[in-house]
């Protein structure tokens, strides 16, 4: 298999991707929660992505002015190639081990 032929998109590579990242962000986010040392009037926040962290939502006292969401747009495009390559192995897999049958 050509390099081309296995990044190459279809509907079953993109399919496991939206799977893999909604899952793997949405549900590791919501198990990590950090506590953030250098704001010691905020607390915890709650971060989104997997392996890579590219979204925080930190809520500070009133009056602080730092409570928001703060992406890392890098991050975010690191975790998407990471899903992306990920699901092409998965399908590479599945074709391999179903031309076997």
């Amino acid at each position: 298999m050509k390099w081309n032929e296995f990044l190459k998109p279809d509907w079953r590579k993109i399919v496991v991707f939206i799977i893999l990242f909604i899952v793997a962000s949405y549900f590791y986010g919501r198990a990590e929660v950090e506590e953030l040392r250098y704001l010691p009037e905020c607390g915890p926040s709650l971060v989104i992505g997997f392996p890579f962290k590219f979204l925080r939502r930190v809520e500070c006292a009133p009056g602080w002015g730092k409570s928001g969401y703060y992406w890392k747009y890098n991050y975010l495009l690191f975790d998407l190639i990471f899903w992306y390559l990920l699901s092409c192995f998965i399908i590479w897999i599945y074709d391999k081990f179903k031309k076997r049958r």
